[in-house]
């Protein structure tokens, strides 16, 4: 078998190479963005939500970003992409981002949530002490890590992307196809981490 990766591209058009007799289609949608943090008062900035991969009318669900908070409590990390559009072969949700935490006192350093690994790449890392969240890698699909501060406000970790899969058995000559940005981290004081972007990979059968 060929394959293709298809990395970046809005509406664009995927060619079937001539004498594919069926194709494998993983795909994955967008990370959510990591919470940033805020060093006046008790204040964390949601992340953005990523966005879908598609495949012809197959929707992989991004990422959901960060949850916002301006109180002491735990901060929730992004839920992870589920339940996206089409019929596909197999499906399976992504995983929610780790948590955060304002306590409201510099007394401790507090880590912030992790961005979550997704089936094709590691999450940003989230910030202790003062930090911004760390960016998930393109193509990942993963979440974007959380930002800390000094007043011991810690964000959470964006969510990763839906994975699916698709097992095409009689291949059209082309296809329509969109890879997922990233969301975007929360920005204060000290930024959220990005989500990374989607991916398609495409492995072309001969016989």
């Amino acid at each position: 078998p060929t394959t293709q990766s298809l990395t970046s591209g809005s509406g664009a058009t995927y060619t079937t190479p001539a004498n594919v007799k069926w194709l494998e289609v993983f795909m994955i949608g967008g990370g959510g963005g990591g919470g940033g943090a805020s060093s006046i008062g008790t204040t964390i900035v949601a992340g953005t939500d990523g966005n879908p991969s598609i495949f012809n009318s197959i929707n992989a669900a991004p990422g959901k970003g960060s949850a916002g908070r301006t109180s002491i409590g735990s901060v929730a990390g992004g839920a992870g992409g589920i339940n996206g559009t089409g019929v596909a072969t197999r499906r399976a949700a992504g995983s929610p981002g780790g948590k955060g935490l304002i306590q409201g006192t510099i007394a401790n350093d507090y880590q912030s949530g992790d961005g979550v690994s997704s089936y094709f790449g590691g999450g940003g890392q989230g910030a202790s002490a003062v930090g911004v969240g760390g960016d998930a890698p393109a193509n990942s699909g993963a979440g974007g890590g959380g930002a800390s501060n000094s007043t011991d406000s810690s964000g959470g970790g964006g969510g990763t992307g839906e994975f699916v899969y698709l097992l095409i058995t009689s291949p059209a000559g082309t296809y329509t196809y969109t890879i997922g940005t990233g969301g975007a981290g929360g920005v204060s004081t000290s930024n959220g981490g990005a989500g990374g972007s989607g991916f398609i990979f495409v492995i072309e059968h001969y016989s």
